[in-house]
């Protein structure tokens, strides 16, 4: 009986454990998956520009428009305002920088405007930087959407219809062209 009860605590610590340590690219896909069939994905797309390469971990299509994931795994207290260059990620004595994505997402918006000859901006374009579940943004100043990717779904809803199937479906179409 004592090692029944052994087993059943070490098979709680691995579970805990695995909880606690999926990273944001984990919980994102899982995020995602909970999303209607009616949108369509694309992941690790890059796009070009003036010799430069620009990645977008994913690519969401659905009726509301079109969203685009910049996925952040840190996990320490995030800090930054979107006019900086450089934000900064506290955990513990340690502090590390790392380039202001808000930056990265404004020329990757145009470029998808022109991969969609979307040139006028009709169809609504969200970008979305999604941090660690367990990274504190209470220090974070930012207009644009900085969110943990465990709370991915409550940005993501069906309640507008602005694009129709087959709108979607030619989007996604240039995606995986």
């Amino acid at each position: 009986m004592e090692y029944l009860i052994i087993i059943l605590v070490a098979i709680a610590i691995v579970a805990i454990y695995f909880v606690i340590s999926q990273n944001t690219y984990q919980v994102t896909k899982k995020e995602l998956n909970k999303l209607p069939d009616s949108y369509k994905m694309v992941n690790n797309v890059t796009l070009e520009s003036d010799g430069e390469s620009f990645k977008i971990d994913y690519v969401v299509i659905g009726k509301p428009g079109i969203y685009l994931l910049n996925i952040i795994d840190r996990k320490g207290v995030i800090i930054g305002d979107e006019s900086q260059e450089k934000w900064k990620e506290t955990n513990g004595d340690k502090v590390e920088e790392f380039n202001n994505p808000i930056f990265k997402n404004l020329k990757i918006r145009s470029l998808v405007r022109k991969k969609i000859d979307d040139l006028s901006a009709k169809i609504p374009m969200h970008n979305l930087v999604l941090f660690h579940k367990k990274a504190n943004l209470n220090d974070l100043f930012s207009e644009s959407l900085t969110i943990r990717a465990n709370a991915l779904h409550n940005y993501i809803s069906d309640d507008k219809q602005i694009l129709n199937e087959e709108q979607i479906n030619n989007i996604f179409e240039k995606f995986k062209a």
